[in-house]
């Protein structure tokens, strides 16, 4: 795996700032990258100026992988023009033999458990290239508009590593078509709002900055003063995506999103163009879903499968539900529970993890759902997927035509609190609509 803290480069980002673009352009006449292609080879350096000046400010090296497969087979939404081996592996090159940048090599380490974890080969600025990324302000850093927002991977074979899902390209039809115009849409009512934190206590900032933070921030987080122990600070501005798996009738849900990598404790001090925000979401959708498609109303919560069971034990069986759901049968199911609790940020729910306390809780979980037991084991996932990111598709357009931002996590909604109302009115009616049944919202 890679050290978590290291990001690779971001092919995406830009700036507009006139400064900026011409710091890169001083130190692109300080290069000798030959004389075909400029412009290409000034945009790419622009681009990797913008990645460098990340990494400085947050100490952290950046990833840039090299192989000439990386550039092959990309699709048109995943093009940019500079994005090629040639031009990229040059530039590498020659701010490397200028000293501008230095290389740490790839190293692999052996943990105690035997497995092991590689620290990835990066780069870093060197004191040379400090003045040029001193000409670069932080906050003008932006993303380009992806030319699509509707995206369709794909399963493939990659040597020894089965599974690995690819973007592919796709034939247009009156549905893609008409995703692809309800996204635009979408994303133009968030090019036009900016969001925010604010008062986020000293804990969670810690805590979240360098994963969840620091990737979405248009300020420099390292150089932020707190006010009474709080920060508050600008998102730089971010696109919402589907995606689809294999075909479009599987998955769907809603990505990319600042919101989509932000920690719950981080959402609830969201705001929308200066606005304080309200976050309600779908209680057990998936399996609320199925009941429903059986005829059935849920009752009960799926995951309690006991009386007065502690959070830690409904967070096992919750994760148990969502295994057996999308397992082909009870051995992959308990394989897949054997790896997800053998994870580190999830080892503290299970420690043994042993095959017993396994097939204990799918068998517990099976008997208190057993109305349902005949749809576990099915692969259901990416079609529950696929039908609530239908609903979630209804609640944006639905506030996108009348010119109110909503913000999705999967099956959950924030807005601002002045329309907390309508959001839970076109919950209930979105869900209704599709269902039958009224579905049970919970407030974030």
């Amino acid at each position: 795996m890679v050290i978590r803290q290291d990001k690779y480069i971001n092919y995406r980002l830009t700036t507009y700032n006139q400064n900026d673009i011409n710091a890169s352009d001083e130190l692109f006449s300080r290069l000798n990258l030959g004389n075909r292609l400029i412009p290409l080879k000034k945009a790419f350096l622009l681009n990797l100026l913008l990645n460098l000046k990340q990494s400085y400010a947050n100490r952290e090296y950046l990833l840039i992988p090299l192989n000439k497969n990386k550039f092959r087979n990309l699709t048109e939404n995943q093009k940019v023009n500079y994005r090629t081996y040639d031009i990229v592996y040059a530039t590498i090159n020659e701010l490397l033999r200028t000293g501008y940048i230095r290389k740490r090599t790839e190293e692999s380490f052996k943990a105690a458990d035997g497995s092991y974890s590689v620290m990835s080969a990066g780069y870093f600025p060197t004191d040379n290239l400090v003045p040029f990324l001193n000409g670069i302000e932080y906050s003008d850093i932006s993303l380009l508009r992806p030319k699509s927002f509707l995206i369709l991977k794909q399963c493939e074979d990659y040597d020894d590593i089965a599974d690995k899902e690819v973007e592919v390209e796709f034939k247009e039809t009156k549905l893609t078509k008409k995703l692809k115009k309800d996204l635009e849409l979408y994303n133009d009512l968030r090019e036009k709002s900016e969001l925010s934190i604010r008062k986020l206590s000293e804990l969670n900032f810690f805590k979240h900055k360098q994963k969840s933070l620091v990737p979405i921030s248009a300020d420099d987080l390292n150089s932020l003063s707190p006010v009474n122990r709080r920060y508050s600070f600008k998102l730089r501005n971010s696109y919402l995506s589907r995606i689809f798996n294999r075909t479009f009738k599987r998955g769907g849900r809603f990505y990319k999103g600042a919101e989509t990598i932000m920690p719950l404790d981080v959402r609830k001090h969201l705001y929308i163009d200066g606005k304080p925000t309200v976050e309600y979401d779908y209680t057990a959708t998936h399996f609320m879903m199925l009941y429903n498609l059986k005829g059935v109303r849920l009752r009960k919560d799926p995951y309690i499968v006991a009386k007065n069971m502690s959070k830690r034990m409904r967070k096992i069986y919750k994760n148990v539900g969502f295994i057996s759901l999308n397992a082909k049968n009870k051995v992959s199911a308990l394989k897949a529970l054997w790896k997800h609790f053998n994870k580190d940020e999830n080892r503290e729910l299970l420690p043994e993890n042993t095959k017993e306390q396994r097939l204990h809780f799918i068998d517990s979980f099976i008997k208190h759902n057993k109305k349902i037991e005949s749809v576990l084991y099915k692969e259901k996932c990416h079609m529950l997927m696929n039908y609530d990111s239908k609903i979630a598709h209804d609640i944006l357009m639905h506030f996108t035509n009348k010119g109110i931002l909503v913000l999705c996590v999967h099956d959950s909604f924030i807005i601002q609190k002045r329309y907390e109302k309508e959001l839970l009115r076109m919950m209930k009616k979105f869900y209704k609509d599709r269902f039958g049944f009224n579905p049970k919202i919970g407030k974030k």
